[in-house]
């Protein structure tokens, strides 16, 4: 499952677990891209995305989660309205 939040927890949590970075101090991601919204404030981070620890694969989205899963339902965000879809 992806995850979404702001990119400064996603930095937060790289930071925190030591998370390997390359000769030009940049963390080593891989798998599937993250995408940045609009400002660079959020991301969505897929499932298929790791980072390094050790050398070795570790599912970003998945510890970003902490094993928490939310279902998403969307909902009609024009003026006036509060209805569900």
């Amino acid at each position: 499952m992806s995850w979404f939040g702001d990119t400064q927890r996603v930095m937060d949590h790289l930071s925190a677990v030591g998370a390997d970075k390359d000769a030009d101090g940049k963390y080593l991601i891989g798998g599937a891209p993250v995408t940045v919204g609009l400002g660079g404030l959020e991301v969505i981070v897929p499932p298929q995305t790791f980072y390094r620890k050790d050398g070795k694969q570790v599912p970003l989205a998945e510890k970003l989660a902490g094993g928490i899963r939310v279902m998403v339902i969307g909902v009609d965000t024009s003026v006036g309205s509060d209805e569900t879809v």
